[in-house]
């Protein structure tokens, strides 16, 4: 869908893609309507259909919580990187509800992001926990430094909440054995600390 692309308004075309994402079956086509629906000046209009494709197409797969071997990110398999046939689909929609105005499903997406059967899908929306600054945000993020798949999300979502409850369990990981974790951890606990 090049509409994004074309530097014109497109503002309008909004409604109408929203209208049609539940009905459409290509996954590609499906994708690029929620890409177009990602951005913060839609308000929440797509926010429950976004929640509904979510739930709807993030797989389920016992590998994508888990992407570490030692220090590093493993190779994910061909399975596993097309996470059936709708991972890069169920991904894009997270990161659509890390954008849009998520006001009045507070409660679903602290729900989605708890959710381990959703694996890394949650990556981005485990993230936007930060800017919700709810007790039930904090506490989920705070149980989710334990889920390997969204770790780091979790992390930024933390440090981004400024959350002191959690420095604690974030201390414990300036001596994990992964870099990355150890300096999203450093970063997390200075926003905390300022």
């Amino acid at each position: 869908m090049t509409l994004r692309h074309l530097g014109k308004p497109w503002k309008t075309a909004l409604p109408t893609l929203l209208r049609w994402l539940p009905e459409i079956q290509d996954v590609n086509v499906k994708e690029s309507i929620v890409r177009c629906l990602s951005v913060p000046w839609f308000g929440n209009k797509a926010t429950a259909e976004l929640i509904e494709e979510f739930r709807k197409y993030a797989p389920i797969h016992p590998n994508l919580s888990n992407p570490w071997v030692g220090n590093k990110l493993r190779e994910l398999s061909d399975e596993e990187k097309n996470g059936g046939p709708f991972f890069n689909l169920a991904w894009a929609i997270g990161n659509a509800l890390s954008i849009v105005d998520v006001t009045g499903f507070e409660k679903q997406i602290i729900e989605l992001c708890g959710n381990q059967k959703y694996g890394m899908t949650r990556q981005m929306l485990v993230l936007s926990l930060g800017g919700l600054r709810s007790p039930e945000a904090e506490e989920t993020a705070v149980k989710l430094l334990n889920d390997e798949g969204v770790q780091l999300h979790a992390i930024g979502a933390l440090g981004k909440m400024k959350s002191k409850r959690a420095l604690f369990e974030l201390e414990k990981l300036l001596t994990d054995k992964r870099g990355a974790i150890r300096k999203e951890a450093r970063k997390a606990i200075t926003k905390i600390m300022r």
